[in-house]
């Protein structure tokens, strides 16, 4: 079966799929159509990818949170019927917006890693409403009986500014964009 692991851009993906899946096949949401078959393994997805796949003449007219079942990527990865569990990756925006702003490559995963378009995901964090657009993931992901779990991805708590993973829930999330971390009940 398939992990999906999503989050913003920046929110720490790429560390923690690198640091636990290490061998798997990592499939990127950018690169899913309706026609794609999900590999077993890791899909990496970003819950911004309809803001970031935006004009930038769109991005003032997109709501600040939207329905993901209607982005044909989120909804070709819940229709395969192979996500058997997700990792929703949650990171203090402060903290988002130091990465966004000194971060210099576009998944550097991948083989040829592209520039990072740091002032467009500035631009794009300034103008939605990240709490909601968590909330509305949790409600696709339970409205299609996925499983998740919830880390806080910070680097307050790491002695080499590298991203830690501690668990938290649904229920913190909107303290977790705030810096402010619970460990889960």
């Amino acid at each position: 079966m398939t992990t999906l692991v999503a989050g913003p851009s920046s929110a720490g993906k790429s560390t923690f799929i690198q640091h636990n899946y290490p061998a798997s096949r990592t499939i990127y949401g950018f690169e899913i159509t309706e026609h794609t078959a999900l590999p077993s393994g890791i899909v990496h997805y970003n819950i911004l990818f309809r803001a970031g796949a935006a004009a930038a003449s769109e991005l003032d007219s997109l709501p600040p949170d939207w329905d993901f079942m209607a982005e044909p990527k989120f909804r070709t990865i819940i229709a395969s019927g192979q996500i058997d569990k997700a990792i929703v990756i949650v990171a203090p925006i402060a903290e988002l917006r130091e990465r966004m702003a000194i971060r210099q490559a576009v998944e550097p995963m991948r083989a040829s890693p592209g520039r990072y378009p740091n002032r467009k995901w500035l631009d794009i964090l300034s103008k939605v409403d990240l709490f909601a657009i968590y909330e509305r993931l949790f409600g696709a992901l339970d409205a299609a009986f996925i499983p998740y779990d919830v880390l806080y991805s910070s680097a307050a708590f790491s002695s080499d500014g590298e991203p830690v993973f501690l668990p938290s829930d649904r229920a913190h999330t909107h303290q977790n964009l705030r810096g402010i971390y619970h460990p889960s009940p």
